[in-house]
């Protein structure tokens, strides 16, 4: 597919999403830069929002609807990839909205920097809250300062969690997108982590520019505020595909610390789903815990200490809290 170079299709999964789909659509149409083709991905709506996508396009041309039956979010965003004509490429969620320079200092960040890709960072929007607009002041974008990172230091930060492994707060270039997309999972809870580890690697270099750009809403009747099986069978999936994908490739000097961290997600979510399942399983959990147990072990108290992690002093608190509550759980079962 020959590629429409300089602009950026921004691809946005649309489900039900009546409530808020307006506010994030007209984000988009409010940016700065406006060479865009925005992909409205119709996952099966039976809300408004079929409609909502419907009125967009006939206000303006640079919108386009594309329908099909409920298959998720990934599913969704693998459509709009497809479709894409852009020569970069955005991912927004319907229920979060951006700020008016987000692309143009992003698609700056990666033109004069030559870099794959340009991240910025986000905030948490509760219901009831007012957005944080960060971005007030008149060519805001002049004054960005771009942090470029060679991979391998970008992804040991991401291990680190001190970058976010998420797709909505970046822009990539299309090639890297195309690259690795086949690799997208077909559904899974934190389905951006599967993939980001693998789009970094395939990376010249990546551009960071400390601003808040992007706003996410935290929908309580979304996937991410979800308790179900689901959740923490998908932390174990991406934990394997990860460890098999260092099998073949030079393992990052955090890794270590970051499969601690998947493996804390794993577990709490997996006492979450069977506590409010009322379920007795406590073999499932057990086994779960002994990996986290094992793991945080190998990389050892001080190195989580000394570390930069935001979850550090969780993990030093689970490292003792947990195996009382695992104790408890399972006396009281008996």
């Amino acid at each position: 597919m020959v590629r429409d170079i300089g602009k950026i299709s921004v691809i946005v999964p649309v489900y039900n999403s009546e409530k808020y789909l307006e506010r994030c659509v007209d984000s988009i149409l409010a940016q700065t830069y406006d060479n865009l083709e925005i992909i409205l991905v119709d996952d099966g709506s039976t809300d408004s929002s079929s409609a909502l996508c419907e009125k967009y396009a006939q206000k303006d041309p640079r919108i386009v609807i594309l329908s099909q039956e409920n298959q998720g979010v990934s599913r969704a965003r693998t459509t709009g990839v497809q479709y894409a004509t852009g020569s970069f490429i955005g991912f927004v969620d319907a229920d979060d909205w951006c700020e008016p320079e987000m692309y143009q200092i992003l698609y700056k960040g990666i033109e004069t920097t030559n870099a794959d890709i340009c991240q910025c960072h986000f905030d948490q929007v509760y219901p009831g809250d007012d957005a944080r607009v960060t971005s007030t002041e008149n060519n805001v974008e002049d004054k960005v300062v771009y942090s470029l990172y060679a991979p391998t230091d970008y992804l040991n930060r991401l291990y680190g969690l001190e970058e976010e492994n998420y797709l909505y707060d970046k822009l990539f270039r299309t090639e890297v997108i195309i690259e690795y997309w086949k690799t997208f999972p077909r559904e899974r809870f934190a389905e951006d982590m599967s993939i980001m580890y693998k789009l970094i690697m395939g990376c010249k270099q990546i551009a960071c520019c400390d601003i808040v750009l992007y706003h996410y809403f935290q929908n309580a009747k979304g996937l991410s505020e979800k308790v179900d099986q689901y959740k923490y069978q998908s932390f174990l999936e991406i934990l394997c595909e990860m460890d098999a994908f260092y099998q073949y490739h030079e393992k990052q000097e955090r890794y270590d610390e970051f499969r601690v961290f998947l493996l804390l997600r794993a577990y709490i979510e997996c006492v979450k789903y069977h506590v409010q399942q009322k379920e007795e399983n406590i073999e499932v959990e057990k086994k779960i815990f002994c990996q986290y147990v094992e793991a945080f072990d190998q990389v050892g108290i001080i190195r989580i200490c000394q570390s930069k992690m935001k979850i550090k002093k969780i993990l030093v608190r689970m490292a003792v809290i947990k195996p009382m509550i695992l104790l408890f759980r399972r006396k009281n079962r008996k």
